[in-house]
């Protein structure tokens, strides 16, 4: 019995522990209870830990698991889970495990909603599995699960989905395929007795018909097809997937898939594919192997042939890891201007982008051309087996106000729902640990519970197409001035500063593009005006504000790429005396109001940024070209003279051959003449030499020959082999 060199046990296991093989099974069994997985690693042959996308059970080559039911699972008491009883565990991990694994050891507070897991995010992986946006996606559709009672969570990770579901849930089985992630799981969840952790690979899990009343699949299903070795097509891998889960649902049950769109905007504007750090990866289909999304029909097609009758789409943006703002898929909302609710740019969480085109307008054109459920960023799924399924939530757009930064107590959605009567209605509500109105600083805060739809794009349209223009500065400073008008007619005080700057009410602190809905009569209507400041505020600094905001949102399609000069340069238009010194009260004023709301203090600063227009990202792309056609001019040279080394070593090669040919002609003539036995003897030593085995042999049978002709006392020996037993001849002046 020989174990599979790829994995590798470390810790106390029983003494009977053995792999048992045969053509089409792997057992692993042991004689007692054991604690073995807090040392189970993955090992490669080099000896290494696997990462990627590799399962251990995929190397033994044509060999075939065994199916468990979760009930088959051993329970071991020391890790409060189950595991799978050939161990089978997938071996991905993103490098951030142990760091979160440590963190969730020390925090006390580990509710989903927790707002202190947010102080220890330190990169991308920490931010992923300790950012309370994760919950948006399910907080979302809270009200639809709520009717759920047994859940099936696929591929748990560490366990920030699972929090959620046991505290909101009756009863949870989530199952992780990787080790220290199930590990992260269970302790994620330590104190909710509700929740079942398993380990093992959900490929080699059988899972009980008819059995849960909601199963949710959140960033897994693109991993189906790279650890399944019985379906070459992905679209096979996972329809066969799914076929499962829905057996595995109750007939009014519900399945909730969250995915990346392969043909989502932001990997058209300049992100690259989150799962492989390329540009345009699922655009082009995927060419290489690599975890694999779906396109919108794609998605449809699989969920139906999966026995899925009634599918409910919802579209994420910037996607269902961070959401910030989900839109229910249905061909009216196109009219209610989704994309003013959408925040761009979008971030590639490599930590750098390029920007091909502006994402606001973009959106906006695939709105119109009613484009926009193909081209998301996230799909959010709701499926049931039966038409009589509810999975389609009462709003129409949710959006969550809930950075990792921001004051819990200011943590909320905004909603858009029908009035009953034809129309449509914005509704606001604190999200857990959140708060309807509340005073920091200088700062108040209050949460409009109702008001008024209102319809129209954003002035942040124009501001936009503004900035792409060759006259930008007069557009802008155009729509400012407008801007100002409206701002001095509906929050004037009559007073000013002591530099003479008219002041405002502090009501008018969010009166910014974004802010402002331009109706079809031309008039602004100011939206969302839950801040406002505890003293009246100099109209530059509000004007300041949406310039600062075109630059930070806009920078790199914004041709002065200084922001100071920027700023100046417009508003020395509007108000002839603003200087340097007036830029920076602006800037006090800024950091004043976003530390007050903010968790962390806020310096506000325009020094110059590293951006990229689409001019710079062309440049590096050129370069990067470049630096590749370089590359592949090297590799050709190398390989031209390769070559050329390779046709002087065929030459050299075949006058060598010649020359044996010559030298096997002379000792042949050697061997027929007659000569002294010392030549003969010579001559076959240089034959063993040269590997002529038979040749050497027969002169050393004539030179033996002379020589007892000549009572010579010995002669060379000879192994089996054919070769001289000992290095040198023997001869009558030395006996051996």
């Amino acid at each position: 019995m020989t174990p599979m060199r790829e994995v590798f046990l470390a810790g106390t296991i029983g003494k009977d522990f053995a792999f048992l093989e045969s053509k089409r099974t792997i057992l692993v069994s042991f004689s007692a209870p054991v604690s073995f997985l807090s040392g189970l690693v993955l090992m490669s042959p080099l000896g290494r830990p696997t990462s990627g996308f590799t399962n251990w059970a995929s190397r033994a080559k044509g060999l075939h698991m065994m199916k468990r039911f979760l009930s088959e699972f051993s329970y071991h008491d020391d890790l409060n889970m189950f595991v799978h009883p050939e161990v089978v565990t997938t071996a991905y991990r993103d490098g951030g495990e142990q760091y979160v694994f440590d963190v969730l050891k020390e925090v006390r507070e580990i509710s989903a909603c927790s707002p202190g897991l947010s102080r220890y995010i330190k990169d991308w992986p920490s931010r992923y599995h300790l950012s309370t946006k994760r919950i948006n996606l399910l907080e979302s559709v809270k009200d639809i699960l709520e009717s759920a009672s047994k859940v099936l969570e696929i591929g748990c990770g560490t366990g920030v989905m699972t929090r959620w579901l046991g505290e909101n849930l009756r009863e949870v089985d989530a199952i992780e395929g990787e080790n220290l992630r199930a590990r992260i799981t269970r302790e994620r969840t330590r104190d909710l007795g509700n929740v079942n952790v398993f380990c093992g690979d959900i490929l080699n899990t059988a899972l009980k018909d008819r059995d849960y009343g909601l199963v949710t699949i959140v960033g897994v299903l693109e991993y189906i097809p790279v650890y399944d070795r019985e379906n070459m097509d992905p679209s096979d891998s996972c329809l066969e997937f799914l076929k499962r889960v829905s057996d595995s649902l109750k007939e009014d049950g519900i399945l909730l898939l969250a995915i990346e769109n392969k043909l989502g905007v932001k990997y058209l504007t300049g992100c690259k594919e989150d799962h492989t750090g390329r540009l345009f990866e699922g655009v082009c289909d995927y060419p290489g192997k690599a975890p694999m999304t779906f396109s919108r029909n794609e998605l449809e097609t699989i969920l139906r042939r999966s026995g899925f009758e009634n599918i409910q789409f919802y579209h994420l943006f910037p996607d269902y890891k961070l959401l910030e703002t989900v839109i229910r898929e249905d061909d009216g909302v196109l009219s209610l201007y989704p994309h003013n609710w959408i925040r761009t740019p979008f971030e590639d969480y490599s930590g750098f982008r390029f920007h091909f085109m502006m994402e606001p307008l973009f959106l906006k054109s695939l709105t119109e051309a009613k484009l926009l459920w193909h081209f998301s960023n996230s799909f959010l799924v709701l499926c049931g087996k039966s038409k009589s399924t509810k999975v389609k939530t009462e709003w129409l757009i949710k959006k969550f106000s809930t950075h990792e930064n921001l004051k819990p107590t200011f943590r909320h959605t905004v909603s858009l729902k029908e009035d009953g009567h034809d129309g449509f209605i914005v509704e606001r509500a604190p999200l857990p640990y959140g708060d309807s109105h509340e005073r920091s600083g200088v700062i108040a805060y209050r949460l409009e519970p109702r008001n008024q739809f209102f319809g129209g794009d954003s002035l942040a349209v124009e501001f936009n197409k503004a900035v792409l223009c060759e006259d930008y500065r007069k557009r802008i400073t155009s729509l400012l001035i407008q801007l100002k008008e409206t701002l001095m007619a509906r929050y004037a005080t009559g007073k000013v500063d002591e530099a003479g700057y008219p002041l405002v009410s502090g009501e008018a602190l969010d009166y910014t593009f974004f802010n402002l809905i331009k109706g079809v009569d031309g008039d602004l209507r100011f939206i969302d005006r839950k801040w406002r400041f505890l003293r009246e505020l100099p109209s530059d600094y509000i004007l300041f504000r949406n310039l600062y905001h075109v630059h930070t949102f806009l920078g790199p399609f914004v041709k002065e790429k200084d922001p100071r000069k920027f700023v100046s340069s417009i508003l020395t238009g509007i108000y002839p005396r603003y200087d340097p010194e007036r830029i920076r009260r602006c800037c006090a004023l800024e950091e004043e109001f976003q530390s007050a709301v903010n968790l962390d203090q806020v310096r506000i600063s325009l020094d110059p940024r590293p951006i990229f227009s689409v001019e710079q990202t062309l440049h590096v792309l050129d370069s990067a070209l470049t630096q590749r056609d370089d590359e592949v001019s090297r590799l050709s040279q190398e390989l031209k003279a390769r070559e050329r080394q390779l046709t002087e070593t065929v030459q050299t090669v075949g006058k060598m051959t010649e020359g044996l040919a010559i030298l096997k002609r002379l000792i042949q003539r050697l061997i027929q003449e007659t000569v002294s036995a010392e030549l003969l003897g010579d001559a076959g030593e240089l034959c063993l030499k040269l590997g002529m085995i038979d040749t050497g042999q027969s002169l050393f049978e004539k030179s033996r020959s002379l020589d007892s002709q000549k009572n010579h006392p010995k002669s060379p020996k000879f192994s089996k082999s054919g070769r001289k037993g000992s290095a040198k001849r023997q001869s009558p002046n030395h006996p051996e």
